[in-house]
This record gives structure tokens, sequence and C-alpha cells, in this order.
């Protein structure tokens, strides 16, 4: 079994990405250090590369990604798996203030 490079942490937080023109949600459904798990029914980017609005810290971060994966169950495609395409500081803080909360047992949503 390959074990994953970096430790995927749940999260249920509310994000928005631009893909053609226009404006779309999603849920991320866990981040790393890397990439994020974003659960969507509305668009799947068609472009490889877009950036993911998160809410964090009364702001909004904006994270460039590009397209690692599609995630399909039965025939439905519901999410993708997205990573970073540089290092970002804001959203490594995300993540550790994430990583904090689900190792401490705080409930967060926001």
């Amino acid at each position: 079994m390959k074990k994953r490079a970096y430790e995927r942490i749940p999260s249920d937080v509310k994000v928005d990405f631009f893909c053609s023109n226009a404006m779309y949600t999603g849920t991320l459904k866990n981040v790393s250090k890397r990439g994020m798990c974003i659960d969507t029914d509305t668009c799947f980017p068609l472009k490889s590369e877009f950036e993911v609005r998160i809410p964090f810290n009364n702001e909004v971060i904006e994270v460039p990604v590009k397209v690692r994966r599609l995630i399909k169950t039965d025939d439905y495609y519901r999410g993708i798996g997205v990573e970073l395409v540089n290092s970002h500081d804001k959203y490594h803080e995300f993540v550790s203030s994430l990583m904090w909360n689900h190792f401490n047992g705080v409930q967060t949503q926001d």
C-alpha cells in the first residue's frame, strides 16, 4: 500500500473558485500541505490551473492550484483533487490551524 507524502486533515470549509469566467462553490473535504480535495457538483474546471478562494482569519486567501485528479463515485463526478502550484504562506498557516484544531478536538466551521 502506497503511503501519502503528506497527512490529510479533514475539513468542511466552503470555498469559491473561478472557472470559465464564472465563480463556483465547493467544500474542502480534506487538506494537506501540498493540496486539497474539493467537493463540488457545480463545475469542474476546464483549465488545469486556477485559484481557490479560502476564507481564513477574516480574510480570503487566493491559492493557485492545478488539477491532479477527478473524483468519481459510481457514475457521478463529485469532486477534484488539486495540488498547490507553488508554496503559499497563508495557505500553510490555514493548514496548520486545521491541523491544530483536528488534533486538539476543536470543532470549526467557516
